[in-house]
């Protein structure tokens, strides 16, 4: 994208061919979601079956959840199209996303595919300070401290708090 409007702006965009980059897109994904699922070590996923089975189907249909409430407020138009891939996003990574979005549009053809890619550089910027903070948590599993847990918890909320109150609700909704 950004590529595409440094070229857009020393005047070369018509070189730029939408089907060309779509099967470079397309070629991408695949070895992207390739790449993602080979890294996965069988015996590691044996040992923490249970646990990932009860976590995944929790945090997917809350996920489902609060994306359907989202998306029936933000879109009028492709509302299925557009859960799916922010579904394996947020419950993932995006080659999960992408792959997901892969089997509704094969080709990168709908607006759903140009959103997607231009929403995950916004998307990319708001979620940097949980990313930042987030492993406070982690330190607080690993000493048996509470703090760094509490700590978290509370920027996160407090993050939430600041995001949400620029969220604007649409009359009749």
């Amino acid at each position: 994208m950004f590529i595409g409007l440094v070229i857009g702006l020393i005047g070369y965009n018509y070189v730029i061919d939408d089907g060309a980059i779509n099967l470079i897109t397309g070629v991408n994904t695949d070895f992207l979601v390739v790449a993602a699922f080979s890294a996965i070590s069988l015996p590691v996923i044996y040992k923490v079956l249970p646990t990932l089975l009860t976590v995944t189907i929790g945090v997917g249909l809350v996920t489902m959840a609060v994306l359907y409430f989202l998306i029936r407020r933000t879109f009028s138009n492709h509302r299925f199209d557009r859960i799916i891939p922010l579904h394996g996003w947020l419950t993932g990574q995006v080659p999960s996303a992408m792959a997901l979005l892969r089997i509704l549009d094969p080709r990168y053809r709908s607006v759903v595919f140009r959103d997607y890619v231009a929403g995950l550089f916004l998307a990319a910027v708001f979620i940097l300070p949980v990313i930042i903070f987030g492993g406070l948590h982690m330190i607080a599993w690993a000493t048996g401290n509470m703090m760094p847990f509490w700590s978290y918890l509370g920027l996160l909320l407090g993050y939430i708090g600041i995001i949400g109150g620029f969220w604007k609700v649409k009359e009749g909704l």
